[in-house]
């Protein structure tokens, strides 16, 4: 009986109930840790998700913005391209009848629409009768304007960054704002005609 008082002494410190109580806990523990950083990661998750979504929404205000800035400096762009032109045809574009007075461009520039003030050369001073009336022949008259028109035309295609000069482009000729007629797909037309 010895021997068997003695195995009994030598018995492990958990039995086999104290085991599975120790595996229920550490599975337990294990599963909380789990969820815990489960619940942890999503969280993260979609907090990064909302700031990606923020950043997606800041890029396109910035791209808008952008876009909107350059449509800006484009028309910019045109409205100084203009202002030159008119400056450097304003009396620098002539023929031996009329020189350029003042060019006005309105409205869009698609088709492009512009006003033409001519003033007379001395050779014409005798031969116009004042408030857009010469004393000559409509064709001659006509072929006078076309000329000047052509030439404003010839410098513009030439000046470049400026709307298309094409044949829906309607241009008003006025001798000291005394309206002539217009010019459209290569004709001039007087006023009343």
């Amino acid at each position: 009986m010895e021997a068997e008082v003695k195995q009994d002494q030598y018995q492990p410190a958990f039995t086999l109930k104290q085991k599975k109580n120790v595996l229920g806990i550490v599975s337990t523990v294990l599963c909380v840790g789990l969820i815990g950083t489960t619940v942890a990661l999503y969280t993260q998750l979609s907090d990064t998700k909302d700031k990606l979504v923020l950043a997606e929404y800041k890029v396109s205000q910035v791209t808008n913005d952008n876009v909107q800035i350059k449509q800006q400096i484009d028309t910019a762009n045109k409205f100084i391209n203009f202002l030159q032109f008119e400056h450097y045809a304003e009396q620098g574009i002539v023929t031996d009848s009329l020189y350029v007075n003042k060019i006005m461009f309105s409205g869009n520039d698609t088709p492009l629409n512009m006003t033409l003030d001519v003033a007379n050369q001395p050779s014409m001073t005798l031969k116009y009768n004042g408030k857009g009336s010469y004393e000559m022949e409509d064709r001659d008259v006509k072929a006078m304007c076309a000329r000047i028109v052509e030439e404003v035309k010839s410098s513009y295609d030439d000046w470049g960054s400026l709307p298309t000069w094409d044949d829906s482009a309607e241009i008003v000729v006025t001798v000291q704002n005394y309206e002539l007629g217009t010019y459209k797909a290569g004709k001039f037309t007087l006023k009343g005609e």
